[in-house]
């Protein structure tokens, strides 16, 4: 069966190179831009793996997971999400972020970097 990915990311750039990174990895990839249309997205339908961008201007990614988990998380599971952070928030404040992150992806996204984490969260 085909994984579902949702990609939350203000930057269409972004989105287009993890989509160019995942599609050919057999994995059916969704986009939207910013926070609340992920989680209108996932009020739908729960993707298998969430890849989540950090710094949003509307809504943050912590914020995303912060409404997922008071509202949608009372029925629905929150699956594996990626954190796609700069490089300069990764040692500052990787440990402020929420215990549901199963990993962290720097930016800019490099391939070989993808397929790695996605081999250690087992996908």
């Amino acid at each position: 069966m085909t994984k579902k990915v949702l990609i939350i990311e203000e930057l269409s750039a972004h989105r287009r190179l993890l989509r160019g990174f995942l599609e050919p990895l057999g994995f059916s990839v969704d986009e939207v831009n910013d926070a609340e249309e992920g989680y209108a997205y996932c009020m739908k339908r729960i993707p298998d793996l969430i890849f989540l961008d950090w710094d949003m201007n509307t809504l943050s990614g912590v914020g995303f997971l912060h409404l997922y988990k008071d509202t949608l998380g009372q029925t629905k599971k929150l699956p594996p999400i990626v954190f796609c952070i700069k490089e300069d928030l990764a040692q500052s404040q990787q440990e402020e972020f929420c215990l549901d992150v199963v990993a962290y992806l720097m930016k800019p996204f490099e391939e070989n970097c993808v397929q790695e984490k996605l081999k250690s969260i087992g996908f």
